[in-house]
């Protein structure tokens, strides 16, 4: 996994190459800590130089490891995930788009993070531990422009009491009722976790905008009230296929699935 380049004049091997530090994957682009570029980690030799005299010192080893290659190995042998939710339209949802058996476990953990990303983590690492296999969670919610972002991670607790869909619709319509600005967007963030600690995120988000009143029957949360860019319809009337295409959660799904196939 390391290449090591060379001239024809050399012919002795060089040090074996040191470990790379615990990985670590953000928005759906492999990196690591310290790394120059994306997917790659530059090492050091142990004496901390390139080498001694070499005839050639542009063409001396190259202290290069390709992670991403690395994570493949890893992340390749999962053919199930336990998901940190008890929510069972989420199970659903992501056990289709990934086209794997998923198991949802309420880890009950505070979120207590201020951002989709750090909620995320903590399910997903907690949900790790308790099981000692890979392990996913997401954290989702809806940021509207005109309210600052709100309700963003408080997005199922808007209203007050947690996952009443109805009320957190209603309070979403009358913080608006003098708004022209209807902006909005869903973000999702998804955090694999593996059992040795090794953690990935990956974000995706749908833009739209907030619909004056509800409408539809389908889906959950503030689908009556979202309509996506692009259509005329909230999530609630379009449906599960077309929100499977076009949803923030499909989008964050799409890179984890990617990375999972590399």
């Amino acid at each position: 996994m390391a290449s090591i380049s060379s001239c024809d004049t050399c012919t002795r091997p060089g040090p074996p190459l040191q470990h790379a530090p615990q990985s670590v994957q953000e928005n759906g682009m492999p990196s690591r800590r310290n790394s120059g570029s994306p997917g790659i980690i530059p090492f050091k030799l142990p004496s901390g130089k390139r080498t001694g005299k070499h005839p050639h010192p542009e063409r001396a080893p190259v202290l290069e490891f390709s992670v991403w290659r690395l994570h493949r190995v890893k992340m390749h042998t999962i053919t199930q995930l336990n998901l940190a939710t008890g929510n069972a339209h989420k199970v659903s949802e992501i056990s289709s788009l990934l086209h794997l058996p998923v198991t949802g476990i309420d880890t009950g953990v505070a979120e207590t993070g201020t951002s989709f990303e750090a909620n995320a983590l903590i399910k997903a690492e907690a949900l790790a531990v308790q099981t000692g296999d890979w392990a996913l969670a997401d954290d989702s919610g809806l940021e509207v422009d005109a309210l600052g972002g709100a309700p963003g991670v408080y997005s199922a607790r808007y209203a007050g009491k947690h996952g009443d869909d109805a009320a957190n619709n209603e309070k979403l319509l009358l913080d608006l009722r003098d708004s022209t600005d209807r902006s909005a967007r869903f973000v999702c963030v998804l955090a694999l976790c593996g059992p040795d600690g090794e953690t990935h995120t990956f974000r995706g988000t749908c833009e739209g905008r907030i619909a004056e009143s509800a409408s539809g029957t389908s889906g959950f949360g503030y689908d009556p009230l979202f309509i996506p860019d692009g259509y005329e319809k909230s999530f609630a009337e379009l449906g599960g296929d077309v929100k499977q295409s076009v949803s923030h959660r499909a989008n964050a799904l799409t890179l984890l699935k990617k990375e999972l196939n590399r």
